[in-house]
């Protein structure tokens, strides 16, 4: 049955969605107007973002089984860079046809978080006080 899942995945025309698991920090991009400096963009470095159905916990975003929220929606890489505020995810290894644009929410303490993944669903981009952060997919 898993073969089946992965096989259509695998023919599909859309990335998949895939959230669950650990997301480790590896690299990161500055914004022109940044509230943050290199030290405490660098202290971001290895920490790991997770998410496991209504749980979520790490720097970016956490919710401990309070009503977790996720949608996304499939967009176009190219649109998304005509903007020029889009460009520093181009710098931080943006890249491909497509990408999913998760909108992720708390609904008891309110946190909200934006996550953009790859095509492939193996890296993702959080935008964080002016800093766009690029993470590895480790594992679910």
């Amino acid at each position: 049955m898993a073969l089946a899942a992965s096989f259509s995945a695998e023919l599909s025309a859309e990335p998949v969605p895939r959230l669950d698991g650990t997301w480790v920090v590896d690299s990161y991009t500055f914004r022109p107007i940044s509230a943050m400096d290199a030290e405490g963009a660098d202290a971001h470095l290895g920490r790991t973002q997770y998410f496991e159905k209504g749980f979520a916990e790490g720097p970016f975003f956490n919710c401990n089984f309070e009503g977790l929220s996720l949608s996304y929606k499939v967009r176009d890489v190219a649109g998304f860079m005509q903007d020029p505020d889009n460009i520093p995810y181009a710098e931080a290894g943006l890249s491909g046809g497509q990408f999913l644009e998760h909108d992720i929410a708390c609904e008891k303490n309110g946190d909200r978080l934006t996550m953009l993944t790859s095509e492939n669903a193996m890296e993702a981009f959080i935008g964080f006080d002016g800093v766009i952060f690029h993470l590895n997919y480790a594992e679910e």
